[in-house]
């Protein structure tokens, strides 16, 4: 299945996984405060990171993150 186009919450939701098929990440998002820049962190049940990004607004880090990883949504 390709995804393509798809809104914000719908790339959060691919980035977050599925438990039914073993996929679920734990997300997590953050501004720091020297920059400014918001991250967004992908970490897997052992916290270990899976995936990263940070961008200047939330919605650009999640787009960063998903067109980053999309590749891994993609079956």
């Amino acid at each position: 299945m390709e995804i393509k186009n798809i809104g914000i919450l719908e790339k959060l939701n691919a980035l977050k996984g599925y438990v039914q098929n073993g996929t679920d990440v734990v997300v997590s998002f953050f501004e720091d405060e020297a920059t400014n820049d918001v991250f967004i962190v992908g970490k897997d049940i052992f916290d270990k990171i899976i995936w990263s990004a940070h961008a200047k607004t939330l919605e650009e880090a999640i787009n960063k993150a998903y067109e980053e990883n999309k590749q891994d949504f993609d079956e």
